[in-house]
């Protein structure tokens, strides 16, 4: 792998945090600009790779897990099949790659990938589930692939060396919450490194209160670290979470997709970087140069001082003003318009973050509509910054 992609990272005092893969979101052009302007991220989960019969990835496949694309995140690829013979090559190609950590997808809800059996579908046959890790893992054996889990605990920093670790993004059932035991029993057999649990069934889809109580459960049986996954949105949430399981030995930490898409910032804001200090703050309050909400960003027209710099605003908390979100906004503009061809596309797939982006803004409504009407860039862009001139919500 290039030597710019990191295979691995520290875990904190309250765990790693994750960026959920995204499909359609969060390919490598997001992942790019999001760590240049925001940061705070141990790990970036890649779009699922759908591992086929034919032994084949398509371009955009290729595109987005190869080490050029990728370089400075620590990149986890991965992989969605029922199959554990395409699991394997998908794995020996990502190893060759030098990935050292490879994910399998139990847990997206799609119809399109689980009319399939494939995805969180594939918990409704367990056994089929266990032959299929009893095949995997006996397959990394004949192949000289040796795999392992992490050490867990604490501040403890993970390290892949030469192992290969095999997570699973994965919820707690099909139907039922109550699923879980035997699905996890199955997990427990296997030298799994850890599991990322979407705290919900597949019928639950995104909808309703997730089951922290399963997980908390999960995390008192289970012999492999464990990540929390479900409806965290703000630094609140988070807090929530980390306050509730931090303690047991087995949390891993947070993986968040939405809230993170929402709000860019989110990671910076929870792990407290590029605050001012007091000092520095009270130098620049008389000025009036920035009102903080609490979800860490600025409210206000765009700013057009240098003093918010890397992202600081002057509240004494980290955060981001609407001058940094436009600047991540065209980066990621830029990067579309560089590989995509058509405005149309290119706007369609703009318009697919502020579902979740424009959710940010108070008194907005009417600037969204128009940016949802839209069929050029340069209306487009127009749009966006009609957006951004609304103040930000305070939650």
């Amino acid at each position: 792998m290039d030597k710019d992609v990191r295979p691995g990272s520290a875990i904190s005092e309250k765990g790693n945090l994750y960026f959920a893969p995204m499909e359609g979101i969060t390919g490598h052009i997001y992942r790019s600009a999001h760590r240049k302007h925001f940061g705070g991220i141990d790990k970036y989960y890649l779009p699922f790779l759908a591992a086929h019969a034919t032994h084949t990835m398509k371009n955009k496949e290729k595109k987005d897990v190869s080490p050029a694309n990728n370089a400075g995140l620590c990149a986890v690829p991965q992989v969605l099949t029922k199959s554990a013979d395409d699991f394997l090559w998908a794995l020996e190609e990502l190893i060759k790659m030098g990935y050292r950590e490879v994910n399998l997808n139990l847990g997206c809800p799609s119809p399109t990938v689980t009319s399939r059996g494939r995805g969180a579908a594939f918990l409704g046959d367990l056994d089929g589930l266990d032959r299929f890790f009893d095949t995997v893992f006996e397959g990394m054996g004949r192949m000289g692939i040796s795999a392992s889990r992490p050490a867990v605990g604490g501040s403890e920093k993970v390290s892949y060396g030469e192992r290969i670790h095999i997570s699973v993004k994965t919820r707690i059932g099909v139907d039922e919450a109550n699923e879980w035991e035997r699905i996890f029993a199955i997990y427990n057999r296997y030298p799994i490194s850890e599991l990322i649990v979407h705290a919900r069934t597949l019928r639950e889809y995104y909808n309703g209160l997730a089951h922290p109580d399963v997980f908390e459960e999960i995390l008192k049986r289970s012999h492999i670290p464990a990540c929390y996954n479900g409806n965290i949105y703000t630094k609140g949430d988070y807090e929530a979470v980390t306050e509730r399981f931090g303690g047991n030995p087995m949390f891993s930490g947070v993986m968040i997709g939405r809230g993170l898409v929402r709000n860019p910032a989110l990671a910076r804001e929870i792990r407290g970087r590029f605050g001012l200090g007091e000092e520095e703050f009270a130098g620049h309050r008389e000025h009036g140069r920035c009102s903080s909400g609490q979800l860490g960003i600025a409210r206000g027209l765009p700013c057009q001082t240098r003093n918010y710099e890397h992202g600081r605003c002057f509240s004494g908390k980290p955060g981001i003003n609407a001058e940094e979100l436009l600047h991540f906004h065209d980066e990621v503009l830029a990067g579309y318009r560089r590989e995509l061809s058509g405005d149309t596309h290119v706007i369609s797939k703009m318009k697919e973050l502020w579902h979740y982006m424009g959710d940010l803004f108070a008194e907005a409504d009417r600037p969204l509509k128009r940016l949802k009407k839209t069929k050029n860039v340069r209306d487009y862009e127009a749009a966006v910054r009609e957006v951004l001139r609304c103040p930000f919500k305070v939650t």
